[in-house]
């Protein structure tokens, strides 16, 4: 927050326009203490928390940021006889489903109070999901009403502030969730309230008041006239009132239609009211009043909040042209801040999230279809390695014209709060199928050894299980991925009133031990990438394959990360039932024969002896079901 003081802040309640003084005070406060970006996002660990989903500061036995125990909580720290609980009879089951599509009590007072917990899991920034006023039950947070304020649920300003200030403290920095493609469901159009995409204008019959009735003029709203349109009413801030800011022109259709242009370029997203953000192309771009006014909006939050970096949401809806000249504007304001990294990345789903981050200038996208696909599955033995490491790339200069990342243009997350990638009828955490628990740390263990700038989806750490499987008919399957980690009446593991924050669990100890080791050696952030072949009899190498759904021989994926001639080998048993032995190539112009790699993960394992066979550099490795190892 620069200068201004956090008093200051408390008596600037009501943010109605982008024009008040103190709206604007921020947005030219340049010249404050502000959290420097980090020199490369690769080296980060980020961890994406759902406001209302991680916790509400109730809960008990837990250690706080001090690394104290907790004794004067309410909620009680979940024990497996808690599993289930919620799924006694017919009535808590049907209670337990429901408060799951709504609001169910998590806080950013929350958030600030498990910065300890986080710190000491290793996470470095967070990223947080939309925490702006939301139009009605739209708990995840895109479905906005007031993008200058903070839905009072989850907690104020004054939280936020604190929740950056607590979290730069422990070093770790913030990224929000930046909602730019649609506002929430503020207005009603006339003659049929849901009409399709169609290439001209609807009808409009006006904004929502309080009690969702179209009875406000869908223009500016006269506070005079209507004194109630303030908070509930309309849009916020006063200045998205105008018309122009909104396309209106319909829905996006069925599926087929969300690949067509321009339908899903100017349709609405669902319910939620596209922006008219201007023309998809870069060349002759000018910025709409809209895409102005949400650049001023976005200014505020990053001079207020302390922020480090935006997730832009639903990019693949906002088009190059739009993207391009926002991401400038963010870059530039947030280098006059002194924030010369200032991440913007964004989701893109489909096949053009290459072309759109190096048509745009954004620092990296998610890996949210193919990406966390394989990582999804290769730790399970159920896709080919090459699905995920064919992906990436050691150098800008090299396969120039491949759709190839390099190590910080891409977010990697094994679970995160859609799964886009999955049908949307069925979702489920990674723990929630094919032995997932006890395949969890290979999985974390290619997440953050492997290229790209890891993502821990908050209660991975816990070995969430959230899946559809539980759910019923009515209730989007996504709810079921988005556990209330405090507990609460949508507690994980079927479960009520037992929060998950549990620093003896063994994931958690495990994932603590590997990002220790991932910020203590360079190769393993910074490092070239080689996927390493593998044999079971030590003479016919090669890549780890599937056939037929099991893998063809070893279920043994190895790979090295290089920097500065230290060679780091990482490898996983991709069966959770068998041990698994092979030999795997090394770098034989960094290994002598006769040379030992000493384990760095887990401790106390012996070292690796290198030999020769068939002209290469070798050793062999004996893996127990589900494990991962890394040596030097």
């Amino acid at each position: 927050m620069g200068d201004i003081s956090h008093a200051e802040v408390a008596t600037m309640s009501d943010f109605k326009r982008i024009h008040d003084p103190a709206v604007q005070q921020h947005i030219r406060n340049i010249n404050g203490k502000f959290h420097p970006s980090p020199i490369d996002w690769a080296d980060e660990v980020l961890y994406l928390i759902l406001p209302d989903r991680f916790s509400d500061g109730n809960e008990n036995e837990y250690l706080d940021n001090n690394g104290k125990l907790v004794t004067n909580g309410t909620t009680p720290l979940f024990g497996r006889w808690d599993e289930g609980n919620a799924f006694l009879n017919d009535e808590t089951k049907a209670n337990w489903h429901e408060a799951g599509r709504a609001f169910v009590g998590g806080k950013l007072k929350g958030i600030t109070s498990k910065m300890g917990y986080l710190h000491r899991l290793g996470i470095t920034a967070v990223w947080i999901a939309p925490f702006f006023k939301q139009v009605k039950d739209t708990y995840h947070g895109y479905g906005v009403q007031d993008f200058l304020d903070v839905d009072r649920r989850v907690g104020t300003r004054d939280d936020l502030v604190e929740l950056t200030r607590t979290a730069h403290s422990f070093g770790i920095r913030v990224i929000l969730d930046a909602v730019l493609n649609h506002t929430g469901d503020v207005f009603r159009y006339g003659g049929d309230s849901e009409p399709d995409w169609r290439d001209d204008n609807c009808p409009v019959l006006g904004f929502f008041d309080e009690n969702r009735e179209p009875v406000y003029p869908f223009n500016k709203v006269d506070l005079k006239k209507y004194p109630n349109a303030y908070p509930d009413g309309a849009i916020w801030p006063e200045e998205l009132q105008d018309p122009a800011n909104f396309m209106r022109k319909g829905r996006i259709g069925p599926y087929e239609h969300w690949d067509q242009k321009p339908e899903y370029l100017e349709g609405d997203f669902y319910d939620f009211k596209k922006l008219n953000l201007g023309q998809e192309q870069t060349k002759g771009y000018r910025a709409t009043m809209a895409m102005r006014n949400m650049i001023e909006i976005y200014k505020f939050w990053i001079s207020f909040a302390d922020l480090d970096g935006f997730r832009i949401d639903a990019a693949k809806h906002i088009g190059d042209g739009p993207l391009r000249f926002f991401t400038n504007a963010m870059h530039e304001y947030a280098e006059r801040l002194g924030k010369n990294n200032f991440l913007i990345t964004a989701e893109i789903a489909g096949p053009t999230a290459f072309h759109t981050v190096h048509n745009t200038g954004m620092d990296a996208c998610l890996g949210i279809g193919p990406i966390q696909e394989a990582l999804w599955k290769i730790p399970k033995g159920l896709a080919n390695c090459m699905d995920y490491f064919n992906q990436f790339k050691n150098a800008r200069y090299t396969n120039v014209h491949s759709h190839k990342w390099l190590k910080n243009e891409v977010i990697v997350a094994i679970d995160d709060h859609d799964q886009v990638w999955k049908p949307v009828v069925s979702k489920g955490r990674f723990c929630s199928e094919g032995h997932g628990a006890q395949l969890l740390s290979g999985a974390l263990a290619l997440n953050l050894f492997a290229q790209g700038i890891p993502c821990i989806y908050y209660g991975t750490e816990q070995a969430l299980d959230g899946c559809s499987d539980y759910g019923a008919k009515g209730y989007a399957a996504d709810q079921y991925i988005r556990e209330a980690m405090f507990g609460g009446e949508f507690g994980p593991f079927r479960s009520r009133n037992a929060h998950c924050f549990n620093e003896k669990q063994k994931t958690y100890i495990e994932l603590a031990k590997m990002t220790a080791l991932r910020k203590k050696h360079v190769a393993l952030r910074r490092g070239r990438q080689y996927l390493r072949e593998v044999s079971e009899g030590g003479t016919i190498f090669a890549y780890p394959t599937i056939e037929n759904g099991h893998p063809a021989k070893s279920s043994i994926v190895a790979w090295s990360r290089i920097h500065n001639n230290v060679e780091i080998l990482i490898a996983i048993n991709t069966s959770s039932e068998h041990t698994s032995s092979a030999w795997v190539t090394v770098d034989d112009q960094i290994h002598a024969s006769g040379e030992e790699m000493r384990c760095l993960y887990p401790v106390g394992r012996r070292a690796l002896e290198v030999n020769k066979r068939n002209g290469k550099s070798v050793a062999i490795l004996n893996l127990p079901p589900g494990t991962a190892v890394v040596y030097r």
